[in-house]
């Protein structure tokens, strides 16, 4: 079948809500107001954004509610050119929300909901999943329960029948998703921050497995980036800013960054550099605003690296 579509996520599509703050903590009976509000598609939209503006034919599969919430995630990916056709639209459940609470400090929190049904239960159609060249999904998405990890088995085990490259990051959960192990090994391409990493070596080490044909992609925030693959280790180092805004889906951009690098074909590197300063951009800048465009990132490699596409 023709791979009509370059990159498909799967799940974890939420409505984020931004409020700013001064300072944490927040205190009990104090009613505070943010000077600014924001409500833009957050988690895995903000990968399907980024992947879209550099120029990947982006597919979200999910399930969203028959509700305000809904349409208006919807929408915002349509209008970035993201194919939303394979996203359900349920009246038996609500669209995931998270309030993001970023103080002047630059910290920050997340209050999130969302429905505990299967979200990709539709996922398992082989005429979906064979459509795509590569597959991403988080570890968030296997936080729904024991359905959706069902589910995600049988994704992954038509991606290795289908020839489609699976890309997974685990985030902060990976210490309490029920046999993180069996996504790892079914994956091609793993990210992971430091701590992340320290959790997932250790898991290595116990249970002696093999990831020397893995690409584990180490985000390391200031100190920039590397690639673990064969045995060898590349490293990036991390650029430089002039202003914080906040570190909210610095992670998501980098991933899908990465990921369009590698559909160009540059060299492991210089895939690092692109998405170090692509999530440098969104650190600098927070919401939509701060989501790279294709000439920017192509700018800065041919400028700044003398690495041309």
């Amino acid at each position: 079948m023709r791979k009509e579509i370059d990159l498909l996520l799967v799940g974890d599509a939420v409505l984020d809500i931004y409020f700013r703050i001064d300072s944490f903590p927040l205190s009990s009976e104090v009613v505070e107001s943010s000077p600014t509000l924001d409500i833009i598609p957050g988690a895995m939209c903000t990968v399907a954004i980024t992947s879209s503006r550099m120029g990947l034919r982006t597919a979200l599969l999910d399930t969203v509610g028959c509700d305000c919430n809904g349409s208006l995630l919807l929408d915002s990916l349509k209008n970035e050119g993201v194919e939303t056709g394979y996203v359900r639209r349920s009246a038996k459940c609500r669209t995931s929300v998270c309030a993001v609470i970023v103080a002047n400090s630059h910290r920050h929190s997340f209050i999130g909901w969302s429905d505990p049904i299967n979200h990709i239960a539709h996922a398992t159609r082989r005429s979906i999943i064979s459509r795509a060249r590569m597959l991403f999904f988080d570890g968030y998405t296997l936080a729904s329960g024991a359905g959706t990890l069902k589910s995600m088995r049988k994704v992954l085990d038509i991606c290795s029948s289908e020839n489609v490259t699976v890309a997974f990051d685990p985030g902060p959960l990976i210490a309490d998703i029920p046999s993180p192990d069996v996504f790892c090994v079914a994956s091609d391409i793993i990210f992971l921050n430091s701590e992340e990493k320290r959790i997932f070596d250790r898991m290595v080490q116990k249970r002696r497995l093999d990831f020397s044909d893995k690409l584990i992609v180490e985000k390391m925030g200031a100190l920039g980036s590397r690639c673990h693959n064969a045995g060898q280790t590349i490293h990036s180092r991390g650029v430089r800013l002039d202003r914080i805004d906040n570190t909210v889906g610095a992670g998501d951009v980098f991933d899908a960054v990465f990921l369009w690098a590698l559909f160009m074909g540059l060299d492991v590197r210089s895939c690092l550099d692109a998405a170090n300063f692509a999530a440098a951009k969104r650190v600098s800048s927070g919401a939509i605003s701060g989501i790279v465009s294709r000439n920017e990132v192509l700018g800065y490699i041919n400028v700044h690296k003398q690495r041309v596409i």
